[in-house]
C-alpha cells in the first residue's frame, strides 16, 4: 500500500516541472565557437586612422531566441559578437580605442567604429542551420556624418549524424562566424578600396 504514496510523491515535482514549463519554460544553451585568428581578415590593409569602437550593451547582451512548446531557447551569443567585432576592428585599424557608446566614443578617435547584429537564427535539425548577420557603420570622430554602411553575414548548415545534434549545432554556428568573418573582410576592404577611413585626417 505504500508504493502508490511514494509514486505520487515521485510524481508531484514532475508534474509542478511539466506545468512550469506548460507556463514558459526558458533553456540557456551555450554557444561554442572557436576564434582561431581569421584568415579571411589577414589580406585587409590597415589605416593609419585611430577608431573609437563602440561596444553597445546590446552587443555585448546578444542572443538568438527560439521557440519550443511550452518555452524557449536562448542562444547567448554576446560574447563571441564582441570577440568578433575586437577581431574586425583591429584588422582594419592601426590603433582602436573601446567605448560602451557613440556618445562616450565621440572625439576619442578619428573615426568611430559600431557594430551592430541585425539578425541570428537556428533551425533544424536536418539540417541544422544557422544564420549570423552583422551591421557595420563607419562615422566622423564627432558620430554628425555617416561615412559608411555596410552588411556581412554568415550561414552554416550540417546535417547531424545519430545522436549528434549538439555537435551539429555547435559546427553550424562555427560555419556561420567564420563565413561572417569572410563576409565582414570583403565589405570593409570595399570601403578601403573607396578611401574610406584610408587617409589620415
Amino acid at each position: 500500500m505504500r508504493r502508490p504514496e511514494r509514486s505520487r510523491r515521485t510524481l508531484l515535482p514532475l508534474g509542478a516541472l511539466l506545468l512550469a514549463c506548460a507556463a514558459g519554460c526558458v533553456e540557456t544553451t551555450k554557444v561554442k565557437i572557436s576564434h582561431e585568428p581569421s584568415a579571411a581578415l589577414s589580406g585587409t590593409s590597415r589605416s593609419p586612422r585611430t577608431a573609437a569602437l563602440v561596444i553597445t550593451p546590446e552587443l555585448r547582451d546578444h542572443s538568438c531566441r527560439i521557440r519550443l512548446v511550452g518555452g524557449s531557447r536562448i542562444y547567448p551569443l554576446g560574447e563571441h559578437m564582441v570577440l568578433y567585432a575586437r577581431e574586425v576592428a583591429a584588422a582594419l585599424f592601426t590603433q582602436v580605442n573601446e567605448f560602451a557608446s557613440e556618445a562616450d566614443a565621440a572625439g576619442k578617435g578619428d573615426v568611430i567604429l559600431i557594430p551592430r547584429m541585425v539578425k541570428s537564427s537556428i533551425s533544424g535539425p536536418v539540417p541544422m542551420e544557422t544564420l549570423l548577420r552583422a551591421e557595420w557603420t563607419i562615422k566622423d570622430r564627432n558620430g554628425q556624418e555617416t561615412l559608411w554602411v555596410a552588411n556581412a553575414e554568415g550561414t552554416g548548415s550540417v546535417r547531424p549524424k545519430i545522436l549528434g545534434v549538439g555537435t551539429a549545432e555547435r559546427k553550424s554556428w562555427q560555419q556561420a562566424y567564420d563565413q561572417l568573418m569572410a563576409g565582414t573582410a570583403e565589405v570593409l576592404n570595399e570601403a578601403l578600396a573607396r578611401g574610406i577611413a584610408r587617409e589620415a585626417p
